[in-house]
């Protein structure tokens, strides 16, 4: 279970902190900071012992798991999650084009069940293909022939002009509405 998750353009971390009140029972917050400004933004709160972090290939999403019994995405800027799996989302991946994910031994294609794996220890897809790993107690299988599982050629780059926008996102310069309308005319240049 991953309890740190860097985004996919490398500016920003998404961690589980333990948050213990005296008179109540402890839980999990799910902070996101923006490295290089400092800012932290809590996006949700879980039990314990929490689930898995995982950004989208995109890094405008973030997977997680309560550790209970629900998968969850989250678009922190927006401030909208949506539930995606009934499952704990212990162990979470997601493919390069974010068209299959694998939530604790299932893997879906489009957010829909496609197989279960049962008794394995977790599972990666491998970037910039479509295969994927997976891991049992003894041996590691690859599979391979995931349509749309690669990196689209849609995906943004890493520029300095959208690392700055996301910056000024993170210290509140500009908002969500204007971050998307900024970086829209980024992908026409």
């Amino acid at each position: 279970m991953t309890r740190m998750a860097v985004s996919p353009l490398g500016d920003e971390i998404v961690y589980a902190r333990l948050h213990d009140p005296p008179a109540l029972a402890p839980y999990l917050v799910i902070v996101l900071r923006h490295l290089e400004s400092g800012r932290e933004k809590e996006l949700a709160q879980a039990p314990l012992p929490g689930g898995g972090l995982q950004f989208t290939p995109d890094g405008d999403f973030l997977l997680w798991g309560d550790g209970v019994g629900q998968t969850l995405k989250t678009e922190p800027w927006a401030e909208e999650t949506e539930r995606l799996a009934a499952a704990p989302g212990r162990q979470l991946a997601i493919s390069g084009s974010g068209r299959y994910l694998w939530i604790d031994g299932q893997l879906l294609r489009d957010t829909l069940p496609l197989v279960d794996f049962p008794k394995v220890a977790g599972a990666e897809f491998v970037p910039g293909t479509d295969w994927l790993m997976v891991r049992s107690a003894k041996r590691t299988f690859f599979y391979s022939g995931l349509e749309g599982a690669s990196p689209s050629s849609a995906t943004v780059p890493a520029s300095p002009k959208l690392l700055r926008l996301r910056k000024w996102r993170s210290l509140g310069i500009i908002d969500q509405d204007e971050f998307q309308t900024y970086r829209a005319t980024l992908l026409e240049q």
